[in-house]
């Protein structure tokens, strides 16, 4: 349907597993054209813009997603981290504060990843496992996931949830 906006978003997605970056970018800019704050979007924004090593544009997306879901400190550890340490900085003071503030789920592995936090990005994922977390199965298809691909820790993982190595 290309008047939906979840069904784009979920479009650009499948884009994005098969790294189809410069596709993805194009779909969700069209969406958030319609759709300012489209959660889908938004977040999958910031992850296209990380894998065409386009960083800023992945920084500048994290604080829009922060901003429009009214979380004004991780824009602050954003621009903190990012002071202290450029781009890692600022991935690892916003994973910081995805533990801090969702201590029982996976959030703040994608942003140690994006920092080169490989074994934190996994400790969160064991957390996500844990509780059951819904987004848990894409993990096998992410592709901000293929710097883990080969831990062993990440394989066990995938084989735990039955999912596709």
């Amino acid at each position: 349907d290309p008047f939906n906006p979840l069904v784009q978003a979920l479009r650009a997605v499948v884009l994005m597993s098969r790294h189809q970056f410069d596709e993805a970018i194009e779909l969700y800019r069209n969406i958030l054209r319609t759709v300012p704050n489209h959660p889908v979007a938004i977040v999958g924004l910031r992850h296209a813009f990380f894998h065409k090593g386009m960083y800023q544009e992945s920084i500048e997306a994290a604080k829009a997603h922060h901003t429009a879901w009214g979380q004004p400190e991780a824009v602050k550890a954003l621009d903190r981290g990012y002071a202290e340490g450029g781009f890692t900085g600022a991935m690892t003071r916003s994973a910081e504060w995805w533990v801090a503030n969702f201590p029982a789920t996976h959030y703040g592995a994608p942003s140690y990843i994006m920092a080169g936090k490989k074994q934190e990005a996994l400790d969160r994922l064991e957390v996500g496992f844990e509780q059951h977390d819904p987004n848990m199965p894409y993990l096998s298809a992410d592709p901000l996931y293929d710097s883990l691909r080969n831990e062993p820790r990440f394989q066990d993982l995938l084989r735990r949830m039955n999912l596709p190595e």
